[in-house]
């Protein structure tokens, strides 16, 4: 899926390429410095900084070997992208179901919150 470069949906794609890639690297330059994570519902902020999503997602890459993100649906609004996802390899190898909604400002995701199902 091709999107243009500075769109809110492309800013989504690098980072769902490199985390199935499970490049840290690549996933952490597509956020901004300042990212905050939430989790949904309740909104507590679980993470906040490039710093601590590369400790928490260098720590996911390697200790998860079958970890992979299918893309079921994507919604773009505005600087918001919406994304219902299905990850394999977490939370015990079980098949999680999830809802991603990031913001993107200049390019880069600023604020992700997270909702997962039961």
């Amino acid at each position: 899926m091709a999107f243009a470069e500075s769109s809110p949906a492309h800013a989504a794609q690098r980072q769902l390429e490199a985390y199935n890639a499970r490049d840290v690297e690549a996933f952490v330059a597509a956020y901004a410095p300042d990212v905050e994570v939430f989790e949904l519902p309740g909104g507590a902020r679980t993470l906040a900084g490039r710093e601590e999503l590369r400790t928490r997602y260098a720590a996911l890459f390697r200790e998860s070997p079958a970890l992979h993100c299918r893309l079921l649906t994507r919604v773009a609004h505005g600087p918001f992208v919406v994304d219902h996802e299905e990850v394999l390899g977490v939370r015990g190898g079980s098949l999680v179901h999830a809802v991603a909604i990031y913001e993107v400002v200049g390019g880069l995701i600023r604020r992700v919150w997270f909702l997962r199902a039961p």
